[in-house]
């Protein structure tokens, strides 16, 4: 049901770009009895080809949670928006 929705959407899994370095065996544990891989990045086109620098899951041994930490590195061109103080009238 992913596949098809990324399909329709337009968008990419970041498990699929060439730099991710999620490992196949698991991003979710259940009490190291069950394993499976559930927490994705879903990228525009525009992101996946151009932004997306790597993808990887951080197994840490501190984390008290059943979902591995899934960090994805984007680099992104912006410019600065001026903004201007806020006034407020009261009557």
């Amino acid at each position: 049901m992913l596949c098809s929705y990324c399909d329709s959407a337009g968008l990419t899994p970041a498990v699929k770009h060439s730099n991710a370095n999620i490992d196949n065996t698991h991003t979710y544990h259940f009490g190291m009895l069950r394993f499976s891989v559930l927490d994705h990045f879903l990228l525009s086109g525009i992101l996946f080809g151009h932004a997306a620098r790597s993808a990887f899951v951080a197994h840490d041994t501190d984390n008290t949670s059943y979902h591995e930490l899934v960090i994805l590195n984007v680099s992104l061109q912006t410019r600065f928006l001026a903004s201007t103080q806020a006034s407020h009238c009261m009557d």
